[in-house]
């Protein structure tokens, strides 16, 4: 059991034990029937016993919850992975990092159905595309048959219905590149009506393609499993509040959903309410090898470099001696040990 270590000395309150916090996701923390273990608290507990320190652990809902209680005077020190932030160390201080950690992406793993890869496709803008190309076709339908009806009856007939739907055809038909040579212009107005319509047809025919190609490039983006921050933007996003996946995910412009704590963040990713999650990798790491079965995956992509430390209050004289003992484990391989038993790679890696 861990929460209580040597003789006090350099401390605020002589003779007294440190008021440490305790707040976090496994493998840093892990909350145990009485009393707590993981690589933050190991790491500490070394370092407290190294600087002569003794306190008392008391955990924490939240890592925000336990900044606040340092700031405010209430707990000496925080033990957690505390990501060191600027905006964090105006208010704490921190030692020096004992592991570096950063950002990543958790999607579900899992192929779209074929529902759902169409889905992308059947939008406003390609019923509006369509609309548009209908009445296109529709008024240079019209406009050969007004041009041919007198002098070329045959192909465009006097009647509205069949001679305009014989014009429609005819634009159809030459849109496409076709051109089956049953309906064609004999007056010179309708070559100019026809000349001219074959030149806006390449030029119609070229961004109806483009504009399918783009459609189906987005949608596969959008039904893939999220790579890269990019992929964020306008998508629903869990993180945990008060972490600095907070402000990341926002900079990338995707839907926020705060939850408070990791199990809550994937909940909501596998209830489908969210489509991705953001949060520190060895954390997710670590879930997804004890959870196997999941059917979640983690992006390669690492964002926002940051290392853990151990926060104190703002005018803490603790700062010096628990660096030096930390620098003094660091050296020892005894940091590295630690990580490796609870991560299963060396500190350094």
């Amino acid at each position: 059991m861990l929460g209580v270590a040597g003789a006090a000395s350099a401390q605020p309150a002589p003779g007294a034990a440190l008021r440490v916090v305790v707040a976090g996701s496994e493998p840093f923390v892990v909350a145990r029937e009485g009393y707590h273990e993981g690589l933050s608290v190991e790491v500490w507990d070394a370092i407290a016993q190294g600087a002569g320190l003794a306190y008392a652990l008391r955990p924490v809902p939240s890592v925000s919850a336990g900044l606040d209680a340092v700031a405010s005077g209430q707990a000496d020190v925080l033990v957690g992975p505390v990501s060191i932030t600027a905006e964090r160390a105006e208010r704490v201080r921190f030692t020096q990092p004992y592991h570096q950690s950063s950002l990543a992406i958790l999607t579900r793993a899992e192929a779209p159905s074929h529902l759902r890869r169409v889905a992308p496709l059947v939008s406003r803008r390609l019923f509006a595309g369509i609309g548009v190309l209908l009445a296109v076709l529709s008024l240079v339908g019209t406009l050969m048959w007004l041009a041919e009806r007198k002098k070329n009856p045959e192909q465009f007939p006097p009647g509205v219905i069949g001679g305009v739907g014989n014009g429609v055809w005819f634009a159809l038909v030459t849109m496409s590149t076709v051109g089956y040579g049953d309906r064609f212009p004999k007056t010179s107005l309708g070559r100019v009506v026809a000349g001219v319509w074959m030149v806006l047809a390449l030029l119609t025919a070229s961004s109806l393609t483009a504009g399918i190609a783009s459609a189906l490039t987005v949608a596969q983006l959008t039904l893939g499993a999220i790579e890269n921050a990019e992929q964020l933007a306008g998508r629903n996003v869990a993180v945990v509040s008060g972490t600095p996946a907070l402000r990341f995910a926002h900079r990338h412009r995707a839907k926020v959903r705060e939850v408070a704590t990791l199990a809550a963040l994937v909940d909501a990713l596998q209830s489908r309410r969210v489509d991705a999650a953001v949060f520190d990798r060895p954390q997710l790491e670590f879930y997804l090898q004890r959870h196997p079965d999941a059917g979640l995956t983690l992006s390669h992509a690492r964002y926002m470099p940051q290392g853990y430390g151990f926060a104190l209050a703002p005018d803490s004289p603790l700062l010096h001696p628990l660096n030096l003992s930390l620098l003094r484990a660091q050296e020892s391989g005894l940091v590295s040990r630690v990580t490796a038993e609870w991560l299963g790679v060396s500190h350094d890696e």
